[in-house]
């Protein structure tokens, strides 16, 4: 068993958020595909960092920052997205890390993941989620 711990994001996550949003394989995975720019990155993260609606988690290893996971609360549902840094892929943490954020919710949890995203496919079913469409390119 790892030593993975997750913690509310914070005000000093904005650099890891950024990198983390605009590395080739999370942006492949996203809605928007787009690189974006920090200055947009940084007034994104002020906003939803201060929104209720929001909860960003900071998934950690000792020191090490291996993914996030965020929630946004619309009509009472938790949609939930996480995104794993490249080097920690593959090796169990993302399962985890979705797990115990999943924990800190009280209510319904919904995933929009795109259909080639095995692994995130993989997690949400590990999760008990259950695939409710398909629309497009995402689940």
């Amino acid at each position: 068993m790892s030593d993975l711990f997750i913690r509310k994001a914070s005000e000093l996550d904005v650099f890891f958020l950024f990198h983390l949003r605009n590395h080739s394989m999370a942006r492949e995975q996203s809605h928007n595909t787009n690189e974006i720019s920090y200055s947009e990155h940084d007034k994104w993260f002020k906003k939803t960092i201060s929104d209720n609606s929001t909860q960003i988690f900071i998934a950690q290893e000792e020191d090490a920052l291996v993914g996030m996971v965020r929630f946004d609360i619309i009509n009472g549902i938790n949609l939930m997205s996480w995104a794993v840094c490249p080097e920690f892929q593959g090796k169990g943490f993302g399962k985890e890390m979705v797990f115990m954020a999943s924990k800190t919710v009280n209510s319904l949890i919904s995933a929009e993941i795109k259909q080639n995203n095995y692994a995130s496919i993989k997690i949400a079913e590990d999760l008990g989620m259950d695939l409710v469409k398909t629309v497009g390119k995402t689940l």
